[in-house]
């Protein structure tokens, strides 16, 4: 596999609101599991993370999973 070079363009420090949710129903197909969702301060939901999801769309246009 070839190595792929990353190069950070800009950084910038924002503020959001960092969320930790217990998800899953303890089955091999829906395991227990942190769910980690991002919002911005005024209530809007930006990303989220769920280690058992991976490769998954975006649920909106303004909402990733990362």
């Amino acid at each position: 596999m070839k190595d792929t070079v990353r190069i950070i363009r800009s950084a910038q420090v924002i503020q959001v609101i960092r969320t930790e949710i217990k998800a899953g129903a303890g089955t091999e197909d829906d395991p227990n599991r942190i769910v980690i969702q991002y919002w911005s301060t005024d209530g809007s939901l930006l990303a989220i993370h769920d280690p058992f999801i991976q490769g998954s769309l975006p649920l909106s246009s303004q909402a990733l999973t990362l």
